[in-house]
């Protein structure tokens, strides 16, 4: 949602996952490091956290926000090999896929 409204575009555009992350690891700096950026004052948020937090999403259904319900968009071959654009989430210990996109859609 915060990197839609960072990018103006409404609430059903598809937004690469991997933007998202890099805006959750922004938002997760304590007032410290956004006063004065430093490497001492930077809290590290590494990929396997955050798959592993969208792979609990996912377990819990819950994926529900002021009434639209978060989607996950399936990278092509293409692009599920580019680090930059994609991003391998989890469904269980043996099986995932790669994520391109996130997306919210209205629930009626």
């Amino acid at each position: 949602s915060r990197v839609l409204k960072l990018s103006d575009k409404p609430v059903g555009t598809r937004t690469i996952i991997v933007d998202c992350y890099r805006e959750l690891i922004m938002v997760r700096q304590p007032a410290s490091f956004r006063k004065t950026p430093s490497k001492q004052k930077f809290t590290d948020y590494p990929k396997t956290h955050f798959a592993h937090d969208m792979m609990q999403l996912r377990r819990s259904q819950n994926m529900m926000y002021q009434g639209h319900r978060l989607n996950l968009g399936t990278a092509t071959i293409d692009v599920g090999s580019d680090s930059a654009r994609a991003m391998f989430l989890a469904t269980d210990a043996n099986e995932g896929q790669f994520i391109q996109h996130l997306y919210f859609t209205k629930e009626k």
